[in-house]
């Protein structure tokens, strides 16, 4: 059995009367963590694409950007993705379930909302009502607002936008504290990290982003310091 096709078939097992209610995600074991990691982001990615009950080119574009898949998976994973969104409670019951999956694993959490910044950020800017959803769906998982606020300049434009935000550090924080942060940061986004926590290989992409976003900044930073000393 594919990934995809494990994931459609939980997906059938926890409906009843074809919607998944938020109680559902809990009863999914340990050993279906790769699973529930999936089932989490779709349904929620769904309420950030703005589902209306079809799947549209632009949400599976969207979901692209975070899961890979072949080719001949892409009926499977439409019917994945129209099956996960009909919950039926809406977005904050279903968090507050999620978040109780993973309560003693909140980097999965984290990996989760990294995966609806991918999709919320899909048409090149995030909506103030999306943002606020994301905000929300942050606090419910009880993630940190520096974590929070790293991502939105990772994925929005701002005038006043630098690789400092990106990182989470401060202008005036010397060389080795910014160094020391961007080392933490590529070392718990390694893929091989991710895997161990529960991650899907599927969405390893989700880490390959992030590393050349913190490289990135590095690189930049390490050019201003360097000027500044002349």
């Amino acid at each position: 059995m594919t990934y995809w096709a494990a994931v459609l078939d939980t997906l059938r097992s926890l409906a009843k009367r074809g919607k998944i209610a938020p109680e559902a995600i809990k009863k999914l074991k340990s050993a279906d963590r790769e699973v529930a990691f999936a089932i989490a982001l779709i349904a929620l990615g769904a309420k950030v694409a703005k589902a209306d009950g079809r799947v549209t080119v632009e949400e599976i574009r969207a979901f692209k950007s975070v899961f890979q898949f072949p080719e001949a998976d892409h009926d499977r994973v439409a019917k994945v993705f129209n099956l996960a969104k009909q919950t039926v409670a809406g977005f904050e019951q279903y968090a507050a379930s999620v978040a109780k999956l993973y309560r003693h694993d909140t980097q999965v959490l984290d990996d989760v909302i990294e995966g609806l910044f991918h999709i919320a950020a899909t048409d090149g800017k995030i909506q103030p009502s999306v943002l606020e959803f994301l905000g929300r769906v942050n606090e419910i998982f009880g993630l940190s607002e520096r974590s929070f606020n790293q991502r939105l300049h990772r994925f929005s434009s701002h005038e006043d936008d630098n690789p400092y935000k990106v990182l989470g550090v401060h202008p005036s924080d010397d060389f080795a504290t910014v160094r020391a942060r961007w080392k933490y940061l590529v070392r718990r986004s390694h893929p091989d990290i991710l895997m161990a926590r529960g991650t899907p290989t599927e969405a390893t992409q989700l880490a390959q982003a992030r590393v050349a976003d913190y490289n990135r900044s590095w690189d930049e930073i390490r050019k201003l310091m360097k000027a500044e000393k002349g």
